[in-house]
């Protein structure tokens, strides 16, 4: 057939474009797993990162309630300890009634602390001679 030729140098031609095609493919591959292994391991870090930040921001949290306790605690027993000296000052038995409900809110508030320090031995040891103290302060005879 005119036109038509068995020569070998189509074919010769085509396969190196291929092979150059496939080259190209495999260079961007090698590129791109290395790439892609590199931003995993980014966003594995930045997970773990807000994860700790999570953390720390709940023991924060935790830490401010607990202070907020001993605060109550200290209002309260300020509160009963001003009553407790109106009354032995003056005899009057206005000053019992505050005197009772800080007491009263004094026991409550550390019922809270301790509550709130269950996962420490230290501060629950702590929670238990404060709450001795309390009570010896407050049991004076009225």
């Amino acid at each position: 057939m005119p036109g038509t030729t068995n020569d070998d140098t189509r074919f010769t031609s085509g396969e190196s474009r291929v092979r150059g095609v496939l080259t190209a493919n495999r260079l961007v591959l090698l590129a791109a797993v290395p790439l892609f292994l590199v931003l995993a391991t980014i966003a594995y870090i930045t997970v773990q990162f807000a994860a700790n930040e999570n953390a720390a921001q709940r023991l924060v949290a935790h830490t401010y309630q607990v202070i907020g306790a001993l605060r109550q605690v200290l209002v309260d027993a300020q509160d009963a300890e001003t009553g407790q000296r109106g009354y032995i000052l003056t005899q009057r038995d206005s000053f019992l009634g505050p005197y009772h409900a800080a007491t009263q809110r004094v026991d409550r508030d550390l019922t809270r602390f301790k509550e709130l320090t269950a996962d420490n031995p230290d501060q629950q040891h702590r929670s238990q001679a404060l709450a001795t103290l309390v009570r010896e302060r407050f049991s004076a005879s009225i």
